[in-house]
């Protein structure tokens, strides 16, 4: 690799050594296997990949996954030699980065929003922000403030911008598969300045979509001072289950629906069927742009039923985990006729949903209860618009559970163990004692940079709700939700297996399948 040594003291500054603790008991811990070693492997390919490359792979905008991919698996325990060989497995596809173009500044900072060509001004624009005021002060001003998105005002939506629309850097950070959002996740995640300077970059150069959900007067609708939380509570499922209960426990808490039962609702009312809107099947962006302007103003009435003012922000995005697994993993199965191999309709669109809500805790660690108000009722309800946008597929919850196990095999390793095992072995008979190695092991070996990053969030949320017990989603079934009354926590491990049976077990022979890219509408239009 090269780097340029002449930027190495801010580049040491914007790319430490990956935070050896995550910002919040909600974040997915680093896996037993990383090392000193694989860090410092991680942290040359960081430097080099910003500085040599670009963010995007061609005009179109598609996305440079390197430092994803580099992260993810890092996280999930890979070896230096793994790392390296994820770094050189992305590079040959990677674009020079542009430079030369005018520099952002404070006068100009409205002026370029939208254009690839600028990426490059903008991320240098954010990393000094990012080291001068620090991540949470450049969150607040430049994402989540009135003037970030609608103006100073409820009445200047156009600002003080010269006549240009308003810049909605919330919109630009869930945009195209809420990459940004994602990049940025990253770097908030690990604590690393330049990741979250390139999310930025990434946000400021993608197009305002999701305004059917993000109207002007969100903004206003937020009171500040209703959301702030008990001083003494503590994320969900982390409470400490030996100390004597006090404190704020005595203060009742709104209730709200859970994320499911709104599921339950959309499937049981046939005003959400996508069918009437004729979306375009080739033109995803368009699709969920119709979807948006359809049904926006309904997703965000539900989504501040589901979310008000003095709700517990962790509960709520441990449901984002529920109903994004069940919105990818159970649909999927449901489609899987339509899929090659009949296993599993592995939904690109509905996968990133997956790979997005694993970094919701990291921002909540850095964002003030107002803004983190914002963030958790926008995206539940881009979450939702999403999966109508791919056809409101079927959830057949029972049936997924009836035939899809919860201790998946990896191809051949029932062999193995039955032929090799010594005499003694506790259960000879049972190839995966815990399903999850395999699969860890076969991802880090597998080429494919989105199947590092969705089993590394389901691993992790198996981890923090694998416990939960049948029966806990009976209210989603009466709302409309049929069969949420059998979920339980071995929902994770049942999808991840899935997943591995449709993209391939490359570490045990299976060729590497891909994604499915054409949703659960049954005709194109």
């Amino acid at each position: 690799m090269s780097t340029d040594t002449s930027a190495s003291a801010p580049l040491d500054a914007l790319f430490p050594l990956p935070a050896s603790a995550p910002p919040s008991p909600l974040c997915p811990p680093t896996l037993p296997g990383a090392s000193d070693a694989s860090a410092q492997a991680v942290t040359r390919a960081l430097k080099d990949n910003h500085i040599r490359w670009h963010a995007y792979l061609n005009e179109m905008g598609f996305h440079n996954h390197t430092s994803h991919h580099l992260l993810a698996a890092y996280s999930l325990g890979a070896s230096p030699s793994v790392v390296d060989a994820v770094y050189a497995r992305h590079t040959p596809l990677l674009k020079p980065v542009v430079t030369g173009v005018e520099p952002i500044t404070p006068e100009n900072y409205f002026g370029h929003l939208g254009e690839l060509k600028y990426y490059h001004s903008y991320r240098e624009f954010y990393a000094r922000e990012i080291l001068e005021r620090g991540a949470k002060g450049v969150l607040e001003a430049y994402v989540f403030s009135r003037e970030a998105n609608v103006g100073a005002t409820p009445q200047e939506l156009l600002g003080s911008r010269g006549g240009a629309p308003p810049p909605r850097m919330l919109n630009r950070l869930l945009a195209i598969l809420i990459h940004p959002f994602i990049h940025a996740g990253y770097g908030l995640e690990f604590g690393l300045p330049g990741i979250l300077a390139e999310g930025l970059g990434q946000m400021a150069t993608h197009p305002a979509d999701w305004a059917g959900i993000v109207p002007p007067e969100l903004f206003d609708r937020v009171d500040a001072a209703s959301l702030v939380e008990p001083p003494s509570s503590l994320p969900v499922t982390y409470s400490l289950a030996l100390e004597k209960k006090g404190g704020n426990d005595h203060v009742a808490k709104p209730a709200s629906p859970h994320a499911l039962e709104i599921l339950g609702r959309i499937l049981a009312d046939d005003s959400f069927d996508p069918t009437p809107l004729e979306l375009p099947k080739a033109d995803p962006s368009t699709a969920l742009e119709k979807v948006c302007t359809a049904l926006g103003p309904r997703l965000v009435r539900l989504a501040e039923e589901w979310y008000a003012g003095g709700m517990d922000a962790h509960a709520k995005i441990v449901e984002l985990f529920w109903l994004n697994t069940v919105m990818y993993g159970v649909a999927g199965y449901g489609g899987r006729a339509s899929a090659p191999g009949g296993k599993m309709n592995a939904d690109f669109f509905l996968m990133h949903l997956v790979t997005s809500v694993l970094f919701m805790p990291s921002y909540a660690a850095y964002l003030s209860p107002r803004s983190l108000s914002l963030l958790v009722r926008t995206y539940f309800s881009a979450c939702l618009a999403c999966y109508i946008q791919r056809g409101r597929p079927a959830l057949p919850i029972a049936e997924f559970y009836a035939n899809v196990p919860a201790s998946p095999v990896a191809p051949g390793s029932a062999a193995r163990v039955s032929a090799s095992a010594a005499e003694g072995t506790l259960d000879a008979t049972n190839p995966s004692p815990n399903a999850w190695l395999p699969i860890v092991q076969s991802t880090l070996q597998h080429r494919d940079d989105h199947l590092a990053k969705v089993q590394r969030s389901l691993a992790h949320f198996a981890a923090l709700l694998g416990m939960t017990p049948g029966g806990t989603f009976a209210a989603a079934a009466q709302a409309g939700l049929a069969g949420a009354e059998v979920l339980d926590g071995t929902l994770f491990v049942r999808v991840a297996g899935l997943t591995m049976d449709r993209v391939g077990w490359m570490r045990e022979g299976e060729a590497d399948a891909g994604w499915d890219r054409l949703g659960f509408v049954s005709e194109s239009v």
